[in-house]
């Protein structure tokens, strides 16, 4: 090689350095820039104006985790659970009530964790299929913001921890880590692996037993919304790899990974029956909407699956609003984005020979498992009632959407455009969520006159009493814990405890100096129209009532539930 030549060798290496750094610092200021917008728009919402949205559903998993530091048990049999999920939010919001106490306070730590822990679980999960980290954040940020579209996402999301958010989270980890255990035991099986490999496999192995069995002591509706997915997606996946025998070393590796979780499974539902007693612990709102519905209902359920889809995304327009007008190009651009998570789904799979990647046909595999169990659900049983039973099928379409955009940009060509173009189309969408949650006041919630109430309660040293199930956990936790409400219903002109989300023995046992019951308007109403108000008064010992925006407290000496 001449000197000239060398010196234009040596020039190409730091053209070709140049390139490669530069590259490497747009990955990392772009998936920062990505990264950062999902936690800042998640965390504003959730310290801020989630107050004005904050309900007493919003409660529950709080309430879960109160009944765990009362008793110091994992689930307290004097309890009335709506749902019983042991592996998960108690597992921090236990450490945070001991470190916050009961209230309001400890519910926005409790969020913001499961919120920290939501994107980390996808960035986690977009990485195990061998994205680079700038498109790993980016999918992490469209995912984030399309499940923050509408009021009720917004809630379901990150107003708690329930089935649904919690689900979604658990089938990253649980697929995410699949997907490097099934490459890991291939590199085994095909005599490739290293002692690095051997020991990193057996990491992966152990976390997807611990995840296997913490969703199992969850109950069987969280096995069908996680477990079951990810093993079918392996079974399936098996099952149609042609290019193999069915019974060879090529298709163990998924077996044995089926056959881990299932270990994990039946251990986690042996823990759970432990954990309930034998059953004696039990969860009234979870097994009703485990059961079938009239075949007569089938089809009107299944009618119902677009309206509550289309709803649940936020698209509500009012009748006779123009088409054509401003405001509405937003709407229809967000129409266009929902709808091209219904479709991409079904296009991956008319067009499954031709996905390059075994990832994402496993990703595939287990949106339409997990579909398919939400829509049994939702036509044969009874979730067709309620929108939000759909948020664990749109998260997961999500997620196949994004593997699909990412196997069509890859192919180059006129398949690269429609991939960019939908990319495109969806992170619109998702930006205008963006701003729609930014744009919100912080302090939105904090002028609601249930604050007044509480403050009034606390200067007159009124700390017991009673209210309907929408008002009673909201305003213990708004008042920071000073307050212990309990649920009634108030109906008929009757005034009867309500065991649901709350402790059995708080009614009848319940001791106090006072005995508070805090009434709306209507409810104030409906007792004095049906004589009840005056039967309480006379026979409980009136001693103070106020009046509050449109709430009404009467204060009894007695214990309205006590002969």
């Amino acid at each position: 090689m001449t000197e000239q030549d060398h010196e234009s060798f040596g020039e190409r290496i730091k053209q070709t350095a140049a390139r490669t750094l530069g590259t490497r610092r747009w990955q990392i200021v772009s998936s920062a820039i990505c990264l950062g917008l999902a936690l800042l728009t998640l965390l504003y919402y959730i310290t801020g104006p989630a107050l004005g949205y904050f309900h007493s559903d919003c409660t529950d998993s709080l309430l879960w985790a109160e009944a765990s530091v009362r008793s110091g048990k994992v689930l307290d049999e004097g309890f009335a659970y709506a749902a019983l999920l042991p592996f998960g939010s108690p597992l921090w919001m236990v450490p945070l009530l001991r470190l916050f106490g009961f209230g309001y306070t400890a519910h926005v730590w409790s969020m913001a964790v499961f919120a920290l822990l939501f994107v980390a679980t996808a960035l986690f999960f977009f990485r195990s299929l061998r994205w680079r980290y700038d498109a790993s954040s980016l999918a992490t940020l469209c995912l984030c913001l399309l499940l923050s579209g509408s009021v009720k996402l917004r809630e379901i999301m990150w107003g708690h921890v329930i089935y649904y958010s919690l689900g979604i989270l658990l089938l990253m980890a649980m697929l995410g880590t699949a997907l490097r255990l099934y490459r890991s035991s291939r590199l085994w099986l095909t005599g490739d692996r290293t002692a690095r490999s051997t020991t990193t496999g057996v990491l992966w192995a152990v976390l997807l037993l611990i995840l296997s069995v913490g969703t199992a002591t969850d109950g069987m509706q969280m096995v069908s919304l996680v477990t079951l997915p990810v093993a079918a997606a392996l079974l399936a996946y098996t099952l149609c790899d042609a290019k193999h025998k069915l019974l060879s070393r090529h298709t163990l590796s998924a077996l044995s990974i089926v056959a881990v979780m299932a270990l994990g499974t039946g251990l986690g539902l042996l823990l759970l029956n432990v954990l309930t007693q034998n059953g004696a612990i039990y969860a009234g709102y979870e097994n009703a909407y485990s059961v079938w519905s009239p075949v007569s209902s089938w089809w009107t359920n299944a009618e119902q699956f677009f309206k509550q889809y289309i709803t649940l995304m936020g698209v509500q327009p009012e009748k006779g609003d123009p088409i054509f007008a401003a405001p509405s190009v937003m709407l229809v651009i967000r129409l266009l984005g929902f709808a091209v998570l219904l479709i991409a789904p079904l296009l991956m799979l008319i067009r499954y020979r031709h996905i390059r990647h075994t990832a994402s046909r496993l990703v595939l595999w287990a949106h339409l498992a997990l579909s398919f169990v939400i829509l049994f659900g939702f036509v044969c049983g009874t979730l067709s009632g309620a929108n939000w039973r759909l948020v664990p099928m749109v998260g997961s379409a999500i997620l196949c959407t994004a593997v699909y955009l990412y196997e069509l940009i890859e192919r180059r060509g006129v398949a690269m455009r429609f991939g960019v173009l939908l990319t495109v189309l969806l992170l619109s969408v998702s930006l205008s969520h963006a701003v729609t949650m930014l744009s919100m006041p912080y302090d939105y919630g904090k002028d609601d006159s249930m604050y007044d109430v509480i403050d009034t309660l606390d200067e007159r040293g009124y700390t017991y009493g009673y209210a309907s199930f929408w008002h009673a956990s909201r305003t213990a936790v708004m008042s920071e814990g000073r307050l212990e409400v309990r649920n009634v219903n108030i109906q008929e002109g009757t005034v009867t405890p309500y065991y649901y989300q709350t402790w059995r023995d708080s009614f009848e046992q319940a001791e106090a100096d006072t005995y508070f019951l805090l009434l709306t308007e209507n409810e104030a109403y409906t007792l004095e129209s049906s004589s009840e108000l005056d039967r309480l008064c006379e026979q409980y010992g009136l001693l103070d009532f106020f009046t509050e925006g449109e709430y009404v407290v009467l204060v009894f000496d007695r214990n309205i539930f006590v002969e």
